[in-house]
């Protein structure tokens, strides 16, 4: 059995999407569904509601894994822990709703541990929805005035219970999954693909990787999570990690030991 995350304090701008750990700490949230979505990073939602756009015409580029499938029976996760796109996403969330989707959107960061509160920094860049907000402090623009207390989902254990402990039935699920989480994919992904949950629950893994964020932090002098300034070879032992787990899928998934297809993302925006 899959143990559940402790319920812990509320993040800030939580209360528009509802409790998010008291959300995780219930039935897996994929419970009952075939066709699942997992949108890590969401923003200000533009991916969920495309997922649910012009149902009658073909899938746009990033939907294409459910071409030959009904969207309307696809059900979303979103995670977005910035408390200035709550608003905008509880509206989101309504709207689909109300039109028979089955969208759930959790104000939450994703991470390689469950943590009940976490700093998490704003980029300081309202025209482009704050894109390069992170848990990890890599301008030096970011500081303790614009961050705010959030709650972190481990992803090893997300895609264990809410995609893998998930009811569905005798009939075989799809799922995609976005990654988009500002260097999140450093910290999370290896752990994720090591166990084996994200091979066994994810059939296509949508994957923008943010380099260039580690190459600002260098170039700033800014601390790694706010513990000291972040070097060149921390660099270079964060990159190799993922990559290694990246060829592991890879190797595996040609041996037929792995289900998940990994597509890259651009890094101008997969919102």
């Amino acid at each position: 059995m899959v143990s559940r995350p402790p319920v812990g304090h509320r993040a800030a701008g939580a209360a528009a999407l509802g409790e998010p750990l008291e959300l995780l700490s219930g039935p897996p949230l994929f419970d009952g569904c075939r066709l699942r979505y997992l949108d890590l990073g969401t923003n200000v939602g533009e991916r969920l509601r495309s997922m649910y756009a012009d149902l009658d015409r073909p899938p746009g580029k990033h939907e294409q894994l459910f071409e030959h499938e009904n969207r309307t029976g696809v059900c979303t996760v979103g995670f977005e822990p910035n408390p200035h796109h709550a608003r905008a996403l509880a509206h989101v969330q309504e709207e689909l709703r109300s039109r028979g989707h089955r969208v759930t959107v959790i104000p939450a960061a994703i991470g390689a541990a469950n943590i009940s509160r976490a700093d998490f920094y704003s980029d300081l860049n309202p025209a482009k929805h704050e894109w390069g907000a992170s848990l990890i402090h890599w301008s030096h623009r970011m500081n303790s005035r614009d961050s705010f207390q959030v709650p972190v989902i481990e992803l090893d254990w997300l895609l264990r219970y809410h995609l893998g402990a998930a009811s569905h039935g005798s009939l075989e699920t799809l799922t995609l999954m976005k990654m988009d989480a500002e260097m999140a994919e450093y910290t999370a992904l290896p752990a994720a693909i090591h166990s084996g949950s994200l091979c066994a629950t994810v059939d296509e893994l949508q994957l923008e990787q943010h380099d260039h964020l580690f190459r600002a932090a260098i170039a700033k002098n800014v601390s790694l999570l706010s513990v000291h300034p972040l070097t060149f070879v921390e660099v270079q032992q964060f990159k190799a990690r993922l990559a290694s787990a990246l060829k592991r899928v890879i190797e595996t998934r040609r041996e037929g030991r792995c289900r998940t297809v990994i597509k890259p993302l651009s890094i101008h925006g997969t919102r």
